[in-house]
């Protein structure tokens, strides 16, 4: 996200998202809100099984789902709270939060329990130095963690695969933004084993956050 995610917004436009100014600040991620769709799935090492007569053990894992209702479950449960029903995902800069089924309210922000880094990318398509018009797709560096202090937990590495489109400014000075992304990640961690009594194990974690956003801004 590498020409868009530069910018600083001055504002941004009524009827999308209105967040605290701190999530507003200038980072290195998208400089707009962009809902997020987890599909992640943990492999998770199961104990060994008992030695047979001659001595062999058995080794064995098993598979679970987390998608973004699992991590919002997760994360009410971390901060002892209740979302509203159909509350959603999303990250701004590398914020990420939580606002209500309509995306136009900040319900919470879960920066205690997600870290986002961006790293180094590439990009093609074009841009206006002058106006900050753009068409760009690009690949960009991500690691994700998050951890519910309650025995899950992941450590992901992957691209994320985006789409960026900046309008031409309007009569007013501002321009619409728009934003899709894909990010392909894998790593490690730890998951609830239903095998296991429900005990924090280690798992490999691997799947796909999706999503996407749009505002008008006016750049400073």
């Amino acid at each position: 996200m590498n020409k868009v995610a530069t910018v600083t917004l001055g504002m941004l436009a009524l009827g999308f998202l209105t967040v605290p100014p701190s999530l507003q600040a200038q980072g290195d991620g998208p400089p707009i809100p962009l809902m997020m769709k987890f599909s992640l799935t943990a492999t998770i090492q199961n104990p060994d099984g008992t030695p047979d007569s001659n001595g062999n053990v058995k080794e064995s894992t098993t598979s679970a789902k987390l998608n973004s209702v699992g991590i919002l479950a997760l994360a009410a449960a971390a901060h002892a709270t209740t979302y509203p029903t159909g509350a959603t995902l999303l990250f701004s800069n590398t914020t990420v939060f939580v606002a209500d089924k309509t995306g136009t309210n900040f319900v919470d922000d879960l920066s205690d329990l997600f870290t986002l880094t961006f790293g180094s990318g590439v990009s093609s398509g074009s841009y206006n130095d002058t106006t900050q018009a753009s068409k760009e797709n690009g690949l960009t560096l991500l690691a994700v963690s998050f951890d519910d202090g309650n025995g899950t937990s992941f450590a992901l590495n992957g691209i994320v695969k985006h789409s960026d489109t900046v309008n031409a400014p309007a009569t007013d000075g501002s321009q619409k933004i728009s934003i899709t992304f894909t990010y392909n990640a894998m790593g490690d961690g730890n998951a609830r084993n239903p095998n296991d009594g429900g005990a924090s194990d280690y798992a490999i974690w691997s799947g796909t956050v999706s999503g996407s956003g749009k505002a008008k801004v006016i750049f400073d």
